[in-house]
């Protein structure tokens, strides 16, 4: 595909349908538009069908770099969650005063541990060995359909290339046959 014709095409890619699932608060919008071109200069994408596989791959790639923003924006959610259940909570008398005991505790084991010990059991912090296989597991996720994407490409690319080759192939010669 011509160069021009790449510039015309990636504007629509990065306004598209990845620029709210890919970019999440805090990452950096040109970072990723910096993968992406440097992704369709080395794949050097024909058509539609390799250029919308290496926007997949652009995604795939950029999240796996990222995958620390995503757990902390889950563990942002997952705060945020709780915090409106203990404003619920409060509503209730009865509730209320099992937060109340429940801070009493918190305080009191801050009092004892330090504020750093307490950090590391807070029930939204995840615990690191835990947070660790997560991340692995999003991690080789991520690795098995960012192959998935190389081979969707040399697929594309080995389907086009047996069109091509299908009309130089040499003409089927029909003669006389012989009568034995």
């Amino acid at each position: 595909m011509e160069r021009s014709r790449l510039r015309e095409v990636r504007p629509a890619l990065k306004h598209g349908a990845y620029s709210t699932t890919t970019i999440l608060p805090g990452e950096d919008r040109a970072a990723f538009e910096e993968l992406h071109r440097e992704l369709l200069d080395e794949y050097e994408p024909e058509g539609i069908s390799e250029i919308e596989v290496i926007a997949d791959l652009a995604h795939l790639m950029w999240r796996k770099r990222n995958v620390g923003t995503y757990l902390i924006t889950k563990r942002a959610r997952n705060s945020f969650s709780k915090i409106q259940r203990e404003w619920n909570i409060l509503s209730d008398p009865v509730l209320a005063k099992k937060a109340a005991i429940e801070q009493e505790a918190a305080k009191q084991a801050r009092e004892e541990l330090g504020y750093r010990a307490v950090e590391f059991i807070d029930d939204s912090i995840p615990p690191t060995t835990a947070y660790l296989l997560q991340e692995l597991d999003i991690r080789e996720r991520l690795d098995h359909l960012i192959d998935r994407c190389l081979k969707r490409l040399l697929f594309i690319r080995g389907f086009k290339s047996l069109g091509s080759k299908g009309n130089s192939a040499p003409p089927l010669v029909s003669g006389p046959r012989n009568a034995a």
